[in-house]
């Protein structure tokens, strides 16, 4: 189980109810946390990682693999800066209830704008 407040969040065991608690990581947003997952990856050897997202003024995707032999949590990949200001940010995270070692994000500040004259419209919407 994992909690989040500002740019911080703790990792807490959830195996009863004194829910101990596991890692805390400060400061791994700049601003404001608005979602995270916590979830295990069967595919990629039982790991465990943390999916954390930020909208504005300083808008972040992370992905982080989870130590919790070193209580360490540690940024495997982030989305690049052009992308996450074009987005605005994200707002909200979801396991894909199908594909677990998939998730979705959406943003609630992404505005598709029109193609200018002369180019073809895209479909894309801003999915990362």
């Amino acid at each position: 189980m994992a909690t989040f407040f500002n740019g911080d969040v703790k990792i807490f065991d959830g195996k009863d109810k004194e829910h101990k608690e596991l890692i805390q990581v400060n400061n791994l947003h700049e601003d404001k946390i608005e979602d995270v997952l916590y979830l295990k990856s069967d595919l990629l050897q039982g790991n465990k990682f943390l999916v954390s997202c930020s909208g504005e003024p300083s808008p972040d995707l992370k992905v982080s693999l989870v130590s919790q032999k070193s209580n360490d949590v540690r940024v495997v990949c982030q989305v690049d800066a052009e992308t996450a200001e074009a987005l605005g940010g994200w707002n909200s995270l979801a396991i894909n209830p199908i594909e677990t070692e998939m998730f979705a994000s959406s943003s609630k500040n992404f505005v598709k704008n029109k193609a200018p004259v002369g180019e073809a419209e895209s479909n894309k919407l801003g999915s990362i």
